[in-house]
């Protein structure tokens, strides 16, 4: 494993642990400081992948809000909605941060993953 793979998931990690202590008001003093420390580590990977040549993998991708470079977590940073057109159901995430919105087609019909640690019912 490349030495900037484990840079890369460690910085993901620790957002996402950053963005699950994020509770109540987004715009308070603490959550605020949480999300810039979250934007500057999203920041980071992006540019360290740019730098390596390394392919961002596509649920890390899914997950970071192309507009304000946040990690789009469900019910704290994301509203995600299951919406079918046609026969392809997609799912539409939205960033409360900076309403930026991106639709994914759903990859497997009978299960729902959002990611890999939410599962919708």
């Amino acid at each position: 494993m490349n030495v900037c793979h484990g840079r890369v998931q460690h910085l993901y990690n620790q957002s996402i642990s950053i963005s699950n202590s994020i509770t109540g008001d987004l715009n308070t003093e603490e959550n605020k400081l949480k999300i810039a420390m979250i934007r500057e580590f999203v920041t980071n990977i992006l540019v360290m992948c740019q730098k390596s040549r390394l392919r961002i993998a596509p649920n890390l991708k899914r997950n970071i809000c192309k507009g304000c470079n946040v990690i789009l977590v469900s019910g704290i940073t994301a509203k995600i909605r299951l919406q079918s057109k046609n026969k392809t159901p997609l799912f539409n995430k939205k960033c409360l941060l900076c309403t930026y919105s991106t639709n994914y087609p759903q990859v497997n019909h009978k299960d729902v993953y959002v990611d890999k640690f939410t599962k919708l019912s």
